[in-house]
C-alpha cells in the first residue's frame, strides 16, 4: 500500500503541456537536415520530457487512460532518443539521464523498456569513442543490477552492448578492452554469485564468439587475468560446461602473437594452481578439463621451456597433494599429468631434433623431474621408494586396463624412472633394488630408450 503523504494526482494541465511539447519535437525530428545543434537541443528536450513523464508516475494515482496515455509518450520519447542516437547525436548529461531511466524501469520490474534504453546505449557507445568507457561503466552498474534482481533479459542485453563497443579496437584504445573485460568479469561474477549458470554461460559465449573473430588483443595481461577468475568461478560453482568454453577461449589467448612467452609460462602457472585448488576438493572432472586444456597446449606448442615449467610446478603439487590424500588418491586426481607424461617422453625419444644434445637434456629433465617425485612423495608420506614404484605402476596400469598399447608405454615409463633412480643415486636405491626387479617383468624397455636412458645418466 502506498502511504497516502506521498500519494500524488498527475495534473491534467501539466501533463497537456508534456504532450504538446513532445509532438512539437517530434514534428521537428522528422525534418530533414537537422544541424548539430538543433540535434542536441533535441535530444535534451526529449530527456527532459521523459524524465517529466516518469516522475509523474513516481507514486501517483492515475486512472488506466492517463497511465497508457504516459506510457504511450514515454514510448515515443524514447523512440526519437534512439533515432537521433542512431544518427550520432548526443547532448551533454544525455547518459546519466538515459540511465535514470533505465533504473526506474529496472527497479519497477520493466524489463522491456530498459532494453530499449540499453539499445540506445549502444549506438551512443559506437558514436562517440570517448563517451565508450564511460557508457561501459554504467552499463557494467545496470547489468549488475539486472542479474541480482533476476531480469537476466536485461543483464544480457548489456553484455551485447559492452561486446559490441569491442569491435576493431586499435592500437590506443587498451582502456576500451580493459574497462569492458572488467565489466564483463563483473557481470559473469554476479551470475555466479545468483548461481545462474544459464547467464553465467550466455556471457562465457559471447566473449567465445567475440575472440574466435578478433585478431587483436590489446590487454593479454588483463584478458588472462578475467580468464582465470572466470574459469575458478565456474569450477567453484561445478559449471562443467563453462569450463571447455573457457578452456577454448584461453587456448586462442595463449597462442596470440601478441602474448609473449613469459606471459605464456605465467598463464598456464597460474592455471595450473586453479587445477590444483580443485584437485585438493577431490572434484575429478573439474581438475581434468583444466589439466587438459594445459596438456592442450603444451601439445599444440611444443615448447620444452614451457612444459620443463608446467611439469615442474604440478610435480610439486602432485607431491603436497599425496601428503594428505595418500599416493593412491593423488595418482587418481592427477591422471591425467601422467599420461601426458608419456606423450612428452615418446616426443623426446623419438621426435626430431636438429640439436641431440638438447634431446638428452629434455629426456634427462623428464626423467629427474619423476625421479624426484617419487622420491621426495615417499619422504612426505614416509614410504620406501619401492612401495611407491610399485603402488605407482599398479595404479597406472589399471587406469588402462583393456589398452594393451597404452600399458606398455605405462610399463616403459616406470621402467625408465626405476633405472634412473638406481643409476643415478646407488647408495639410496641399493637395498631396495632387489624388491622391484619383478617391476621389469615384462621388459618394456627397447634398445632405443635404453641407449638414451645410458647417455643422459
Amino acid at each position: 500500500m502506498l502511504d497516502d503523504e506521498n500519494v500524488r494526482v498527475v495534473q491534467a494541465k501539466a501533463l497537456q503541456k508534456v504532450a504538446d511539447d513532445v509532438k512539437a519535437l517530434t514534428k521537428q525530428a522528422g525534418q530533414a537536415g537537422l544541424t548539430p545543434a538543433a540535434g542536441d537541443a533535441l535530444m535534451r528536450g526529449f530527456l527532459q520530457d521523459g524524465a517529466d513523464l516518469l516522475e509523474m508516475q513516481t507514486d501517483a494515482l492515475m486512472t488506466n487512460a492517463v497511465k497508457n496515455k504516459i506510457n504511450r509518450l514515454t514510448d515515443l520519447c524514447l523512440d526519437n532518443v534512439r533515432q537521433l542516437a542512431e544518427k550520432g547525436i548526443h547532448s551533454e548529461g544525455s547518459c546519466e539521464k538515459l540511465k535514470d531511466a533505465c533504473i526506474y524501469f529496472l527497479r519497477r520490474k520493466r524489463e522491456q523498456d530498459a532494453c530499449k534504453i540499453a539499445e540506445i546505449f549502444k549506438y551512443m557507445a559506437y558514436n562517440h569513442k570517448e563517451l565508450r568507457g564511460f557508457i561501459l561503466k554504467l552499463l557494467g552498474m545496470i547489468g549488475c543490477v539486472a542479474m541480482k534482481s533476476k531480469q537476466t533479459q536485461l543483464a544480457l542485453q548489456c553484455v551485447d552492448v559492452i561486446m559490441s563497443s569491442m569491435h576493431d579496437l586499435q592500437a590506443g584504445d587498451e582502456e576500451i578492452e580493459h574497462t569492458a573485460l572488467d565489466m564483463l568479469q563483473e557481470l559473469a561474477a554476479m551470475a555466479g554469485r545468483m548461481r545462474d549458470e544459464a547467464a553465467f554461460n550466455a556471457v562465457i559465449s559471447k566473449v567465445a564468439v567475440h575472440y574466435a573473430t578478433e585478431k587483436v588483443v590489446l590487454v593479454g595481461r588483463r584478458l588472462e587475468a578475467f580468464l582465470l577468475d572466470l574459469m575458478f568461478i565456474a569450477a567453484d560453482r561445478r559449471y562443467v560446461n563453462s569450463l571447455p568454453m573457457l578452456r577454448w577461449i584461453s587456448l586462442r589467448l595463449v597462442r596470440n602473437a601478441s602474448t609473449s612467452r613469459e606471459e605464456q609460462k605465467k598463464f598456464l602457472l597460474e592455471w595450473s594452481v586453479l587445477a590444483a585448488q580443485m584437485a585438493n576438493r577431490n572434484w575429478f572432472n573439474e581438475t581434468k578439463i583444466l589439466l587438459d586444456g594445459i596438456f592442450i597446449f603444451l601439445t599444440r606448442e611444443q615448447e620444452m621451456e614451457l612444459t620443463r615449467t608446467v611439469l615442474t610446478s604440478l610435480a610439486g603439487q602432485f607431491q603436497m597433494h599425496s601428503q594428505w590424500d595418500g599416493f593412491a588418491g593423488s595418482f587418481k586426481i592427477y591422471k591425467a599429468w601422467h599420461n601426458y607424461l608419456l606423450v612428452v617422453l615418446d616426443r623426446a625419444v623419438l621426435g626430431k631434433y636438429a640439436d641431440e644434445e638438447e634431446r638428452l637434456d629434455d629426456i634427462r629433465f623428464i626423467l629427474r623431474n619423476q625421479r624426484d617425485m617419487l622420491v621426495l612423495t615417499a619422504r612426505l608420506t614416509m614410504q620406501e621408494e619401492q612401495v611407491l614404484f610399485h603402488q605407482w605402476l599398479q595404479l597406472w596400469l589399471e587406469e588402462n586396463k583393456g589398452n594393451p598399447r597404452r600399458q606398455k608405454r605405462v610399463r616403459r615409463f616406470v621402467q625408465l624412472t626405476a633405472q634412473f633412480w638406481h643409476m643415478t643415486q646407488p647408495k639410496s636405491s641399493k637395498k631396495q633394488w632387489p624388491l622391484l626387479q619383478d617391476i621389469f617383468e615384462p621388459s618394456a624397455l627397447s634398445k632405443k630408450y635404453w641407449h638414451y636412458l645410458t647417455q643422459v645418466v
